[in-house]
């Protein structure tokens, strides 16, 4: 089963741009492959097996975190009306958890 997966046309071209390059594969160098249902599946097997570390996929596809409304990144992503140190806003998004933003003005 595995061998005929690895025959697909699609599974061959991402491999062969994998042996291609130098560098070892990262979660970086898949991002920067064409995105798709076989380079998922491949990557949750790098995963499994252990090759690449765990990464929340479904965080990564949201994009980069975005400001709440009180943000804005022109003013180094602070909070308006709080004081510097201060963690505030976005605790409805996923991103709050992992990027919280701090006002440092």
């Amino acid at each position: 089963m595995a061998m005929a997966w690895v025959n697909r046309p699609k599974v061959r071209e991402i491999l062969s741009q994998l042996g291609g390059d130098s560098r070892p594969v990262t979660h970086q160098i898949l991002d920067d492959l064409p995105p798709g249902n076989t380079l998922d599946h491949l990557r949750s097997v790098l995963v499994a097996a252990g090759a690449l570390p765990e990464r929340d996929e479904r965080l990564v596809k949201l994009g980069p975190p975005q400001p709440s409304p009180g943000h804005t990144r022109a003013s180094g992503e602070c909070c308006t009306g709080t004081r510097p140190g201060i963690t505030c806003g976005g605790s409805g998004s996923a991103w709050a958890q992992v990027a919280p933003l701090t006002c440092n003005a």
